[in-house]
């Protein structure tokens, strides 16, 4: 008896054992191994699964795509363990200043996603804010002293007639290329005409309908 009992508790062990290493894999399939922060794959399927409640429910979800300016600069003077350390940078940033129902997602190279249930997109300019300053506080490990880098965001709102998450993440990109060429450093949200005045120290433009 006792026999069988160590050989149930043994069969038990190895089986918990089996399960927690399927977890931790797929973990780290749905991790960015640079960063840490959800991939492209984990923050779609969250950004899907926000996106189909927000229509059935008809409650606010604000998305954002969020490209770090000027960052083959950035490589090209600090290399490529100086741009890891601002990705990583932001990533911190942004766990220190995000609710836990907010998920940022690296979208590729220097982008990412952000994903906002219960956001309207005019809360939008205080997220921003938020992030933008966090990000600046944020040492880069190897870079002495402030490492001087902003990035740039274009937000948007699902609205009933938003027919796709494709569709809102479009809009996203779009509004993001307005920030870029439009001076950088600064969030579009709208749809009016981007703004075209360079952000003064220590402050940033929000570009609005």
């Amino acid at each position: 008896m006792a026999a069988l009992v160590v050989l149930l508790l043994a069969a038990a062990s190895w089986a918990w054992a089996g399960i927690s290493r399927r977890r931790a894999l797929s973990d780290l399939a749905l991790r960015d191994d640079l960063t840490g922060q959800p991939n492209r794959r984990a923050v779609t399927r969250y950004a899907m699964a926000q996106f189909a409640q927000a229509q059935k429910q008809g409650t606010p979800l604000t998305l954002a795509l969020i490209d770090i300016d000027h960052f083959k600069r950035v490589n090209d003077l600090r290399g490529h363990a100086g741009g890891d350390a601002v990705l990583r940078a932001l990533a911190a940033a942004s766990q220190a200043v995000l609710r836990t129902e907010d998920m940022l997602g690296r979208w590729g190279g220097e982008e990412w996603l952000l994903v906002l249930p219960r956001l309207q997109v005019d809360e939008l300019p205080a997220v921003f804010a938020r992030l933008r300053k966090q990000f600046a506080l944020t040492p880069a490990e190897g870079i002495e002293g402030p490492h001087g880098v902003s990035f740039s965001m274009g937000g948007a709102e699902v609205g009933r007639d938003t027919p796709t998450l494709d569709a809102l993440i479009a809009v996203c990109d779009a509004r993001l290329y307005r920030a870029k060429t439009g001076g950088r450093d600064r969030l579009c949200h709208g749809d009016g005409a981007a703004d075209d005045s360079a952000p003064t120290a220590g402050t940033a433009t929000v570009v609005t309908d």
